[in-house]
Formats: C-alpha cells, sequence, structure tokens
C-alpha cells in the first residue's frame, strides 16, 4: 500500500469523492468506519485518519456505525468531532487518510486500501533531499541503494 500526497481541489481519490477543496475542507472533515453485516457478506467503508508529529504518530477517534441487515442486531453509531477539533492542540505535521472499503459479497476489483497524505507544514524539500543524501552514503545496505536506484531511474549497469 503506497502513500501518495492527496491532490486538494481535484476529482482525484478522497479529494473528489469528499469535495476537499482545501485545508479548511481538511480540517471539517470527519474520519470514519461503517461496518454492515448480511446474509450475502460484510462491508467495510471507512476512512481512517492519522496525525503525524515530530515525535509519532496517533489514530485520530473515528464516527461510526455497526448494522446488521437482519433486525435481530441492533444498529450501534458514536459521533466523533472533526479533525480540526481533534488536532487543534497537537504540532501536526501532516495527516494520513487511509481509505478503506470492501465487501465480501462484491467481487474483489471494488476493495479500496491506499493512503494518502495532506501535509500541514512548511516542507522544506531541499532539507529532506539533504537528509536522504546523508543516509544514503552512511548506509552499507546494497539491498536498499538498489531498490531507491531503480525507483528513480538511475543506470545502474554500464
Amino acid at each position: 500500500m503506497g502513500k501518495q500526497i492527496m491532490e486538494l481541489g481535484t476529482q482525484k481519490r478522497m479529494a473528489g469523492e469528499f469535495g476537499l477543496k482545501t485545508i479548511d475542507d481538511v480540517m471539517g472533515f470527519t474520519p470514519f468506519a461503517y461496518h454492515w453485516e448480511g446474509v450475502a457478506g460484510t462491508s467495510i467503508d471507512a476512512v481512517h485518519v492519522t496525525a503525524v508529529l515530530k515525535g509519532g504518530t496517533i489514530p485520530l477517534v473515528e464516527k461510526w456505525e455497526r448494522a446488521h441487515a437482519c433486525n435481530y442486531d441492533p444498529t450501534t453509531s458514536e459521533e466523533a468531532p472533526t479533525i480540526g477539533e481533534q488536532i487543534a492542540d497537537w504540532n501536526v505535521i501532516a495527516l494520513e487518510f487511509r481509505r478503506e472499503y470492501y465487501a465480501t459479497y462484491r467481487d474483489s476489483d471494488s476493495d479500496e486500501d491506499y493512503v494518502e497524505i495532506v501535509l500541514l507544514a512548511p516542507t522544506d524539500w531541499r532539507e529532506i533531499r539533504r537528509r536522504v543524501e546523508d543516509v544514503l552514503h552512511k548506509t552499507k545496505d546494497k539491498t536498499t541503494i538498489y531498490k531507491i536506484a531503480k525507483e528513480l531511474g538511475v543506470k545502474i549497469y554500464p
């Protein structure tokens, strides 16, 4: 499951699906997890959000609902605050949005599980590049160097 930057204001992936055009829209979004069970199978529709801080990560509280197609199991649910309300007192660098959708009674091609990132702090890409170069200079693991070279399209053999 690769991570990519969320393209706010586009119709791509989660930004388009949930109308996330600006950081204000992101802050007003509420993470959710809906679970349904029935005779034909189960399904999950969720967006899990994790706050990334300098010292680690914190999963955010989700609005959730659990329902059953048969009436013998009551539907249970709980509300949750928006992202902005949850992270207001934290020094958050980025938010990781994980989209999860699957249904056991459907074709597996309709399943989704991917991560998009929203950067919240100004990013100094020059500094990040310098840090990556420093780590590469110090690494002795040839497999890691090979994988990075292939990812970047570096010619390995003359």
